[in-house]
């Protein structure tokens, strides 16, 4: 039983293989210092020059120079400046926590057919596990690992051959292990407490994510404080996975609605504050198991005067703004709803004003071109689309 966790080397483009060989090329290589792993590597400037060296040799005219020295604390900052420069290398290592973002803005080559057709590539020497983080949708691989770290499950031969107990073969099952571990846990000295276990390090996390298991549903996770982004993290790393996350902002943006209905406002429970907004990024970049990706905002339901979205889009282009300042890239921004529909006079306007609705985002909210633009409208689109029928079964009497 393998578990993988890998650092990814990505291959950007390679459009070099078809240009004549006759003219000098130099291809831009991106890395960072150290480990993946946060320990000191002595060897990764050489494991790297070698492959340079092999590579150069077997193209010749085309050369391969790289910037060292850049931290791995710094290195997303780096690539996120040269993407934004449109100096993106031509082949660079990415952290984990970056694949996603990658993928979604289209920059990654696909290597499925040079894999197919290069007859030294064998995918299956390498842990399948460690092939699956290089994959995006339709299982079209972007990234090939380089360096593997496996989690592996041990069996005690010792302890089975005390308990009688015979080694499991190959083909064991989970209703195995669960024998095995029910035979071996016990208390062996008699004083009424278990002294012995069945497994050892080994959580109902490690069961559920290597028997196929997800403790995730959907692509992305909204995080409105730092104990669940806290819990998300955890639950990620336990799976060996990166969570995308996008953060819901309380905008402090008023709506003019019922009081009990509004959400944006910096009195209401919902969302991170404006103020503590800074603060949660940089808690959430700390950490290796999630990926913040995504701006959610929501001011309120039944909303009825455009100005409210006006207001909402200034601030959204306000954030977005500082977020560029510090070189964090947005992928995704999630307006909500809130379009009402007129519950006095349903029959007049049957349709919500749609049109001016998504004209006020299109013509006041600065989308980048690399983003996508998420609506949750509800009663707006199902609201008028029937009627309520209920009868009285019985009236209660009150004392008065």
């Amino acid at each position: 039983m393998i578990q993988a966790a890998a650092a990814l080397l990505f291959l950007a483009g390679m459009y070099f293989w078809s240009r004549p060989q006759a003219q000098t090329q130099e291809l831009e290589f991106g890395m960072f210092t150290g480990s993946n792993w946060g320990v000191e590597n002595a060897d990764a400037f050489v494991i790297i020059d070698r492959a340079i060296e092999r590579f150069e040799e077997s193209h010749p005219g085309v050369t391969v120079r790289y910037t060292s020295g850049i931290e791995k604390k710094d290195y997303s900052e780096w690539c996120a400046k040269r993407l934004l420069e449109g100096e993106m290398p031509d082949v660079f290592m990415v952290l984990d926590t970056d694949f996603n973002q990658y993928c979604s803005l289209g920059i990654l080559q696909e290597l499925n057919t040079f894999m197919e057709s290069d007859p030294e590539f064998q995918s299956e020497e390498i842990f399948q596990t460690a092939m699956d983080i290089g994959k995006g949708m339709e299982e079209i691989q972007y990234a090939l690992p380089y360096e593997v770290v496996p989690t592996m499950l041990f069996v005690n031969k010792t302890l089975l051959r005390q308990e009688g107990i015979e080694m499991p073969q190959q083909d064991w099952t989970w209703d195995d292990f669960l024998e095995i571990c029910r035979k071996v846990t016990k208390d062996t000295d008699g004083d009424g407490r278990i002294d012995q276990f069945g497994t050892y390090n080994y959580s109902w996390q490690d069961a559920m994510y290597t028997s196929g298991g997800s403790a995730f549903d959907n692509e992305k996770q909204n995080v409105e404080s730092i104990p669940e982004l806290e819990v998300i993290n955890e639950l990620a790393a336990a799976q060996n996975k990166v969570a995308n996350v996008a953060f819901r902002i309380n905008p402090d943006v008023g709506a003019h609605t019922h009081a009990n209905i509004t959400t944006g406002l910096a009195e209401n429970k919902f969302g991170i504050s404006m103020q503590d907004m800074d603060k949660v990024i940089d808690v959430a970049q700390e950490m290796k198991n999630v990926k913040f990706i995504g701006l959610h905002f929501h001011i309120g339901s039944q909303i009825l005067d455009m100005g409210d979205f006006v207001a909402l889009c200034n601030r959204v282009n306000e954030l977005q703004d500082k977020l560029e300042a510090r070189r964090i890239l947005v992928e995704h921004i999630n307006v909500g709803g809130g379009l009402g529909i007129d519950y006095g006079h349903p029959n007049r306007q049957a349709i919500p004003n749609f049109k001016d609705y998504f004209a006020t985002y299109a013509g006041q909210l600065k989308l980048r071109p690399y983003q996508t633009l998420h609506f949750e409208l509800g009663r707006a689109v199902v609201g008028q689309c029937g009627s309520l029928i209920s009868k009285v079964l019985y009236v209660k009497q009150g004392t008065r």
